[in-house]
């Protein structure tokens, strides 16, 4: 029996050709492919995609088919990891006498031309039989960009219309950031839904009279749950409200808290009452008339010196015999300076917001002020203190007392405790003078450091 060297050797001669000095692994080779199944087998088992598309040359197909999908036919890709079998099933496949190592360059030319198919659109024919249609991803990614830019451009301009941000700047600053965070899940549809119930929520803020959350979210979204705390829609009105309010830092540290207690605090900002039971205002000396139990019971504990705790559920339901006719009122920021007169029935009604007023404090302000009550309102002299000064002016109503550039000066010259101011003061209407002072000095005076002075005055009566 011959050997497969000396048949080449036998085969060179009878043509007239000098002995071959191949290597006797290139001749067992063909001998192998000459005597292999495929190489017998009918021609449907030598179709294209059925050579290409055994499952040891899988990482080679997903390279390939990768490679398509970017979007411009491949000249040339690298050989991925493959097993034992799918290098030696790659080798018989090109006809190589070797296998191909991990990364090498491999010719789509010379791949096709192995599958018997014409070039590269052949080979895509050819993974599209394997794998489906392919995709272009550069197209898509393209595509995917115009529709966010799109929806970008409406949030702009859908937002550069609320009147909630009181300016184009200030909705610009939240549809900004809105955009960077860019689509969750990539689904522009989906979101663009959210977006349009997001805006149509703000478009009916603030609201005047309040309006309860649950008949919000029910008017807006379908469902009185959909702002409860967590759902996107929420979440967008809530941070959109945070900018709104913010105003340029004077009153960003509580609106831009996180929180159920700030999230409370936005809503109630925007005229909306998340809970009648939670909102709340604390008050010493109310004396209102009629005979309902609520009235009875602050008429005695005004006699009795006693702060009470009102929710705005209860002043809601207060019937309109409930008058509280007092010529002026005062409104605190802190409640330490209404402990302080606990006790004691002061000449006047005392109230406080505790911070940020909620909707109870607007309810009762504005009801003592359509009573004929002067409501003097007095807080903290930092950014929020003064947000708060001027957003009680203008929702309900309040004069600003012991709150001017004069009082101030003589606060931080008294050399009292004093603090770093943090961030700029907003716009002061009541003494225009007061938040250029602010912002020179630097300085802030919290309430409690002037309550000897204020308490004084209270206990007085004097308005200065």
């Amino acid at each position: 029996m011959t050997t497969p060297r000396e048949e080449a050797a036998a085969s060179h001669s009878a043509q007239g050709l000098p002995p071959t000095v191949e290597e006797p692994a290139g001749v067992e080779h063909r001998a192998r492919m000459a005597d292999s199944p495929a190489t017998l087998a009918p021609a449907a088992t030598r179709a294209p995609a059925v050579r290409l598309g055994h499952p040891d040359l899988a990482p080679l197909v997903d390279e390939v088919v990768r490679r398509f999908a970017s979007g411009r036919d491949p000249v040339r890709l690298s050989v991925p990891e493959l097993s034992d079998a799918g290098r030696g099933r790659l080798a018989d496949l090109l006809g190589l006498d070797r296998h191909l190592p991990t990364g090498s360059s491999l010719a789509v030319d010379r791949l096709a031309r192995a599958l018997e198919v014409e070039g590269a659109p052949g080979l895509r024919a050819v993974l599209e039989q394997l794998r489906g249609p392919i995709g272009d991803r550069r197209a898509e990614r393209a595509v995917r960009a115009t529709a966010r830019s799109v929806l970008w451009a409406g949030l702009a301009a859908e937002a550069a219309t609320l009147r909630v941000f009181g300016g184009p700047e200030v909705a610009a600053t939240w549809a900004d950031q809105v955009a960077a965070a860019g689509v969750p899940g990539g689904d522009v549809d989906a979101h663009r839904r959210v977006l349009d119930q997001s805006v149509a929520c703000l478009r009916r803020l603030p609201a005047d009279p309040p309006v309860t959350l649950a008949g919000l979210a029910a008017d807006v979204t379908g469902t009185a749950h959909g702002l409860d705390p967590g759902r996107r829609v929420a979440r967008l009105v809530l941070a959109a409200l945070a900018v709104a309010f913010a105003e340029g830092g004077d009153g960003g540290a509580a609106a831009l808290s996180t929180g159920a207690e700030s999230a409370r605090s936005l809503w109630e900002q925007a005229g909306i009452v998340p809970d009648p039971l939670s909102s709340n205002v604390l008050a010493l000396g109310l004396r209102p008339a009629g005979a309902d139990p609520l009235a009875v019971y602050l008429r005695e504990a005004a006699d009795a010196g006693e702060p009470v705790v009102l929710t705005l559920r209860q002043l809601q339901g207060w019937p309109a015999t409930a008058r509280i006719e007092v010529p002026t009122a005062h409104l605190f920021e802190n409640p330490s300076l209404l402990a302080e007169l606990a006790g004691a029935s002061p000449p006047a009604p005392v109230l406080c917001s505790s911070g940020r007023p909620s909707m109870a404090v607007v309810l009762l302000v504005r009801h003592l002020v359509a009573g004929g009550a002067e409501v003097r309102q007095h807080a903290d002299f930092d950014p929020a203190g003064i947000a708060i000064s001027r957003w009680l002016a203008d929702r309900a109503g309040t004069t600003p007392w012991r709150m001017g550039a004069t009082d101030y000066r003589a606060a931080v010259e008294a050399g009292g405790p004093t603090i770093e101011l943090a961030g700029l003061v907003g716009d002061t209407p009541w003494d225009p003078a007061l938040a250029p002072a602010m912002n020179a000095a630097g300085r802030a005076v919290h309430e409690e450091a002037l309550r000897t002075d204020l308490l004084a005055h209270l206990r007085s009566g004097t308005v200065r």
